[in-house]
């Protein structure tokens, strides 16, 4: 399975805690722009928006790297967002559904969605990076094809909580003044102890680099501000069958072994 990061000519635009704190959209707004397609009048519409249902492995490993991703860059700068999820942590536990998260029902977590949504339009979009922050990223394309900036986003959230059942797992201490890096990875859909993960850490004021590392049990044990975007079975209890058959007695909770 290809683990490449890819490492840019330039460095990606940091996103600063005030920007980031004006990202709270009300309910109407936020059900406006999420566009969650599951009825016939829209699929005939624009089928676009169901495409990508059975996923190849790499393709969904490199969707929930994106996720993580981009939960940490949400985390690292919007103090609100970052709230949210701590309390989510404390209530529910280490382990995170994004469906409750970004899902299209009333969201306990409003801030992160709205910020979530703005994220990846940001990046599917292409927008030319601010020379002082990410040196690295996962691999390109967020959403393969050339659909429109709404539509792969449809596809991109549609494929991590419709069509797949995806879950970030904080393994460790989620530090709320963020002064420690935050780091994002993925599982890696197989038996394999590691995974390339992307470290976020300060440079000055309000922004930040990333670079990228790998993830291993040796690198949990010592950091705290992990985030694991994980497959998570399900038979039917989310509206969804989850069952992964095709990965076999993977324990998706044993990662990294």
């Amino acid at each position: 399975m290809k683990k490449t990061i890819y490492t840019l000519s330039i460095l990606l635009f940091g996103f600063s805690s005030c920007q980031y704190e004006n990202t709270e959209l009300n309910e109407e707004q936020n059900h406006s722009n999420y566009l969650f397609i599951n009825d016939d009048h829209n699929k005939e519409v624009n089928p676009l928006l169901y495409e990508n249902k059975v996923m190849d492995s790499e393709t969904f490993e490199r969707t929930m790297q994106w996720a993580s991703f981009i939960a940490s860059e949400i985390l690292k700068y919007n103090s609100s967002a970052r709230n949210e999820i701590y309390n989510e942590i404390r209530k529910s536990g280490n382990h995170l559904k994004l469906v409750d998260l970004i899902g299209d029902t009333r969201s306990s977590t409003p801030i992160f969605k709205s910020s979530f949504i703005i994220l990846i339009d940001y990046y599917i979009a292409g927008n030319v990076p601010h020379p002082d922050s990410d040196k690295a990223k996962p691999e390109p394309p967020i959403v393969p094809g050339h659909a429109t900036i709404e539509a792969q986003r449809v596809i991109f959230i549609n494929n991590l909580i419709l069509h797949n059942c995806v879950e970030l797992y904080f393994p460790n201490e989620l530090n709320l003044d963020m002064d420690e890096p935050i780091t994002s990875t993925a599982h890696p859909l197989d038996n394999s102890s590691s995974n390339i993960g992307i470290k976020r850490h300060n440079l000055y004021d309000n922004y930040s680099t990333t670079s990228a590392i790998t993830i291993d049990n040796n690198y949990i044990n010592v950091n705290n501000n992990i985030i694991i975007a994980r497959p998570y079975r399900t038979f039917g209890t989310d509206g969804n069958n989850c069952a992964y058959l095709d990965y076999g007695n993977i324990n998706f909770a044993d990662f990294p072994l």
